[in-house]
């Protein structure tokens, strides 16, 4: 997804808790984002599925002394983490049954120091850690009618009351890695069919208009040095044609709002070669 400075995005993430033998509160989450410092993302924000309220949201900031990743173990680029520790009962999973819940990031405007480019992908460390040790690992949970701490997982075939990241058996934890998405200062938001003409309708001898598109941007709150608008860059037109000979090199685009705006298209064929 595009994610638009100033807004709450859609859902980024969306994780599947389960709790066995008892109900489990999960106490602790921290997300680590790849590729970048994610200096775009204000908090991470947190809902249940099919309850839209937020109940939680995990900052940078929550991460203060806690022993979390520094950098990327696959290709040590540079990371950040989000932080959230969980009153009992805020993320209770019962026994023997399955909760999800989605994570969209509230996003700074320009003047808050969002920026456009920035890649955001977020992941949680399959890392075990042990259930006494503070400060580390993505998921911790504590058992509602034991009181006890989740272990650690071993990484064993043997489901002995451990904690289980990124797979739904025993075995060793695997990281959970999110979707690759990029932060913008405006974006568009939907391209439709302007065209009043019908399916069928007769193209005469002559120069003539063959289709309109009509497109809408989201709006925005990126007002630093102006506001941040949406420039049509490049497009593609993918024209067939049966029983009707067009000329290829004379198709052009046009601003319907203001008819001198007019660009010349280049000519391809289906293999893309001009």
């Amino acid at each position: 997804r595009q994610l638009l400075g100033g807004t709450v995005t859609d859902p980024i993430l969306q994780l599947t808790f389960r709790a066995e033998k008892e109900a489990i509160d999960v106490t602790e989450l921290r997300l680590t984002s790849s590729g970048s410092s994610a200096a775009s993302i204000d908090r991470l924000e947190f809902s249940k599925v099919n309850f839209p309220s937020l109940f939680a949201a995990a900052t940078i900031g929550a991460c203060s002394g806690n022993d979390v990743p520094s950098q990327n173990p696959a290709d040590g680029s540079s990371v950040q983490n989000f932080c959230v520790t969980l009153p009992a009962g805020t993320l209770r999973i019962a026994k023997d049954q399955r909760l999800q819940i989605i994570v969209r990031a509230r996003m700074k405007s320009d003047a808050q120091g969002g920026i456009s480019g920035e890649n955001i992908q977020f992941w949680l460390t399959g890392q075990a850690v042990n259930a006494a040790t503070s400060g580390s690992g993505s998921v911790k949970a504590r058992g509602v009618s034991s009181s006890e701490r989740i272990s650690a997982n071993d990484g064993d075939g043997d489901a002995e009351g451990e904690l289980f990241i990124g797979r739904d058996s025993a075995g060793a934890n695997s990281n959970i890695i999110g979707t690759l998405h990029t932060s913008v200062l405006a974006k568009i938001s939907t391209v439709v069919n302007a065209s009043s003409d019908s399916d069928g309708t007769a193209i005469p001898a002559g120069t003539n208009t063959i289709g309109a598109l009509k497109f809408e941007t989201a709006e925005n709150t990126n007002t630093a040095g102006g506001t941040n608008m949406v420039v049509l860059d490049d497009i593609l037109f993918t024209v067939s044609s049966t029983n009707v000979t067009l000329n290829a090199a004379s198709f052009t685009v046009a601003n319907a709002q203001d008819p001198t705006i007019v660009s010349s298209c280049m000519p391809l064929d289906t293999d893309g070669n001009v």
